[in-house]
């Protein structure tokens, strides 16, 4: 049988503000473990592979801002099968990601196996996770749909349930339930036989399209028009943005599967029996972890006395607590968070306020901010200049470019770093810098076969990552 595997890689992890940002959502975080939660996806998609089931290649759908975070993380993996980056124009939540996958896996290999999953879920057992899916996987040639089923640990409204008869292996879904309320959680314990949707369905390319095409007829239209007018640039395919545009907003769930259970679809459920969890709250953080005897999850340099039931995360200083209960503490290089437990599922609130706030920045990177050129750190910031340490790769380079509305200064610290500035070519040592005026023509290349690193000074009315004209890009930006 042929597969393939399919990771949606969408969502920002706002209710993980501050360690996940716009820019750097939470799939692409350290959470649980040493590797990221889409490294431990892209793990696990390969140990599907066996002497039975063959991987024809790897798609993954990501937003067109996170490109290089994916790229990067690939790279670091060494992965030997073949892969292909869709590039989202615009984030139209997980249907129309799933459609596009489904366009691209038919197109290639007609007749292929869709194993769609999540890209920020944590499953502590990876052996148990293959075998569930290798059933599931079976399960297709006389299914139309399977998913994968969670036992609950509790009854909490946060997840999506599936509701199902049977005692078999594989189990008939007679109903999705998304996110119930109080009422409907308890209709759920009184009446059993309810599982956690996991978000992982396992369906052929073509079964997909043509339940997209039954269900919601305007997703499949805009996304099969997109697809036909792609481009394929270096390693990523991107749909057409107008045609894209016009996609309806919706989740696999509420798109197809509500529906399709309701016109007679045949959708099954297979068990997954580990720990899963969609990391989706500092709740569902806090219990992957070990607690210690008073309850508290500490990560980092962290100090306690006195503690209670206290999750504290440290990502650069010190935390030290004395007398905490029942709170949440997460440190970053530039925010920090303290809630009560009891509040924490008001945090969506919190970034209003801070986007009415004009603190939008807090919310879209980190100081640090990687790119496919190496990475650069925020050290000092106001509404009138920034100050930033940049590392850049060897062989690497930024793209040649202006600014319309700030100058900068550049001092190499480390290395040697070749400068186009207008119609001039020049190299800088250590301690020797140069001066960019507004709207003149620059580049930095390392030319040499260790990184460089250049602290630069911004100075102007307006300093957004936007305010900046390429002319030329080796990483087709």
């Amino acid at each position: 049988m042929k597969i393939t595997p399919v990771i949606l890689c969408g969502g920002v992890g706002s209710r993980l503000w501050p360690l996940s940002r716009e820019g750097y959502p939470k799939q692409f975080l350290k959470l649980a473990g040493e590797i990221t939660l889409f490294q431990q996806c892209i793990k696990r998609a390969i140990a599907l592979q066996s002497s039975e089931i063959i991987i024809t290649e790897i798609i993954i759908v990501t937003n067109e801002e996170h490109r290089f975070l994916v790229q990067n993380q690939l790279q670091e993996m060494d992965i030997n099968l073949p892969k292909r980056i869709i590039l989202e124009p615009m984030s139209k939540n997980t249907a129309p990601a799933l459609t596009l996958a489904a366009l691209a896996a038919e197109e290639k290999y007609p007749g292929s196996i869709l194993v769609s999953t999540p890209s920020d879920q944590y499953i502590s057992d990876l052996d148990i996770y293959v075998h569930a899916t290798h059933i599931a996987i079976r399960a297709t040639l006389c299914e139309s749909v399977v998913t994968i089923g969670v036992k609950p640990r509790e009854l909490i409204s946060e997840f999506g349930y599936l509701q199902y008869n049977g005692n078999d292996t594989v189990k008939d879904v007679i109903n999705f339930i998304e996110k119930p309320d109080t009422t409907k959680l308890q209709t759920l314990a009184e009446e059993g036989n309810y599982a956690w949707n996991s978000g992982i369905f396992i369906l052929k390319a073509e079964t997909w399209l043509k339940l997209i095409k039954n269900t919601n007829v305007d997703i499949y239209k805009a996304v099969r028009d997109s697809w036909e007018k792609k481009k394929i640039d270096f390693f990523f395919s991107r749909p057409s943005k107008d045609d894209f545009n016009q996609s309806p907003c919706d989740s696999i769930d509420y798109a197809v599967m509500e529906k399709a259970k309701a016109l007679g679809t045949k959708i099954s459920l297979v068990m997954l029996n580990t720990d899963w969890s969609d990391l989706g709250t500092f709740k569902a953080l806090a219990e992957i972890e070990k607690k210690d005897e008073n309850g508290n999850v500490f990560i980092g340099d962290v100090e306690a006395h006195q503690a209670m039931n206290t999750l504290a995360i440290a990502s650069k200083k010190n935390i030290s607590l004395l007398g905490t209960d029942n709170l949440i503490v997460v440190e970053t290089a530039d925010a920090v968070l303290v809630a009560n437990n009891k509040n924490i599922k008001s945090i969506k609130e919190l970034i209003k306020i801070l986007k009415k706030k004009k603190k939008t920045y807090l919310l879209q990177e980190h100081v640090k901010v990687e790119r496919p050129w190496g990475w650069y750190e925020t050290i000092d910031a106001s509404n009138i200049h920034k100050v930033k340490h940049i590392l850049i790769n060897a062989g690497a380079s930024i793209s040649l470019q202006y600014h319309k509305c700030r100058s900068e200064h550049w001092i190499v610290i480390k290395g040697i770093a070749s400068v186009t500035q207008d119609n001039n070519n020049f190299d800088l040592r250590e301690n020797e810098s140069t001066y960019i005026k507004k709207n003149q023509v620059h580049m930095i290349k390392n030319n040499t076969r260790r990184p460089i690193e250049i602290i630069e000074i911004q100075s102007g009315d307006y300093l957004g990552e936007d305010d900046i004209v390429r002319l030329e890009d080796k990483y087709g930006r």
